[in-house]
Parts: C-alpha cells; structure tokens; sequence
C-alpha cells in the first residue's frame, strides 16, 4: 500500500503540474476569454489534486488503522469475554501483552 501511495503521489503531481502549467501558457493569448479559460482551469487541476492527496490521505489513514488494530473497530476482549475453554495465551495474542 505505501508503494501505492508513493507512485501515485508522483504520477498525480506530475501530471497536475504538467497540464497546469500548459493551461497557464493560454495567458499569452491575445483573446480574453481564452487568458480567462487557462486561468480557471489551471486552477481548478490544483484545487484537483489538493483534493486528491487529501482523499488518498484519509484512505491510507483509515487503511492502516483497519490493517493494524488502531482504532476502535476491533476491541480487545476482556478475560471474562474469552470462552471457558480458552487458555492464557491466546488471550495475551489478542491483548498484544507479554503477561
């Protein structure tokens, strides 16, 4: 999943920033509306990928806390929740604790 992310991230900057900036070249044009159309949609591709590295930082987020335990979607039951026939060590395998 971080290979994922890595990549991604790059591919989606590169990307951005490559047709942002080729937009941005329509600023030369000697008719207003065609300035006005690079403007507004450079703009809008980075307003595009702030809001996709957001959404690929909340999914990673919740990725990893579901992946690793960390949050509270997987509680760690209490000694009297195990069943009678269950020994020590598999609670301590479920609580992560040595004792």
């Amino acid at each position: 999943m971080q290979r994922t992310m890595t990549t991604t991230g790059g591919a989606l900057l590169a990307s951005a920033l490559t047709t942002a900036l080729g937009l941005l070249t329509l600023l030369f044009a000697p008719l207003d509306p065609m300035r006005q159309l690079g403007l507004l949609t450079a703009v809008t591709i980075l307003l595009d990928l702030i809001a996709a590295f957001l959404v690929l930082w909340a999914l990673y987020h919740r990725w990893r806390r579901q992946e690793f335990g960390g949050g509270s979607h997987h509680p760690t039951p209490s000694p009297r929740q195990l069943s009678p026939g269950s020994d020590r060590a598999a609670y301590r395998n479920l609580s992560g604790s040595p004792f």
